[in-house]
């Protein structure tokens, strides 16, 4: 008897949504990882460029939305990128205290350089694991995605969380 036939259930933790999609991300990144270490670009940081190269100029509250980084995260992201020369930041002309961001002659040659081998990954990733399968869960995730946004947030009382219990300092 396997361990699933002797709890039809499964472990919780194993068969939890959030974890498989984790599972999904991090199997995915996999993939990428080689082509973005040559060329010194990190996850976050091809996301920036991606997102800028599509519509820059970009401002940063829609970088963070689209590239699904926290403000703080991308704020030093965004510093680096642009002290190695990739990305420009200048006040919006109707708001001077609303940055937009747009891409440098580098971090447009650096996008344009990884753009097609990105999407081939993804070609050859979708043609191994199935197109329509890779289809089917895009369109699923986006509806559960949508779903969750227009649900109200869950919100657990002070009362309702477990005890938080002191971290021990390290003597020295």
């Amino acid at each position: 008897m396997t361990r699933h036939e002797a709890n039809p259930l499964g472990d919780i933790f194993e068969r939890s949504l959030i974890i498989e999609l984790l599972r999904v991300r991090d199997g995915m990144r996999e993939h990428f990882k080689a082509v973005l270490h040559k060329h010194k670009v990190s996850d976050q940081h091809w996301r920036i460029l991606k997102t800028v190269a599509r519509d820059e100029p970009v401002e940063v509250t829609a970088i963070s939305r689209t590239a699904v980084l926290p403000p703080a995260s991308l704020s030093r992201l965004l510093r680096k990128m642009e002290l190695g020369g990739l990305l420009r930041r200048a006040a919006l002309p109707d708001d001077l205290r609303r940055i937009a961001i747009s891409l440098t002659p580098s971090g447009r040659q650096l996008h344009d350089r990884l753009a097609p081998q990105i999407q081939e990954i993804y070609r050859s990733l979708s043609e191994r694991i199935g197109s329509d399968l890779v289809l089917d869960l895009e369109s699923a995730v986006h509806r559960v995605n949508q779903r969750l946004h227009a649900l109200p947030t869950c919100s657990v009382q002070d009362d309702e969380l477990p005890p938080r219990h002191p971290r021990k300092r390290r003597a020295g």
